[in-house]
C-alpha cells in the first residue's frame, strides 16, 4: 500500500449518489481514534493528472475534513 497527495484525486461520481453524512462521520470518527480506514481505490490518471476514485468517496471526505493532506491507497488500477 501506498499514499497519495489527496489533492492528486478526483471523485468522478461526484453528484450522481450523495454523500451519507453518517458514513463520513463514522470515519472521522476513526481517523479521531487514531484507527485507520480501509484503503481507497484508484483507476488510471485523468488528463489533468489527478488519479481517478473508483472506491472510497466517504474516506476521502473524511479525511479531507479532518485536514490531511495523504490518504492510504490501496490499488491504482490501470485499464490499459
Amino acid at each position: 500500500m501506498r499514499r497519495i497527495r489527496i489533492d492528486l484525486i478526483r471523485s468522478i461520481a461526484r453528484g450522481w449518489w450523495p454523500i451519507d453524512p453518517k458514513r463520513v462521520r463514522a470515519y472521522r470518527q476513526m481517523l479521531r481514534e487514531g484507527k485507520r480506514p480501509p484503503p481507497i481505490d484508484l483507476g488510471d490518471r485523468l488528463p489533468d493528472g489527478r488519479w481517478k476514485l473508483l472506491d472510497g468517496r466517504h474516506r476521502l471526505k473524511a479525511a479531507k475534513l479532518k485536514g490531511a493532506r495523504t490518504i492510504e491507497v490501496r490499488h491504482v488500477i490501470t485499464e490499459g
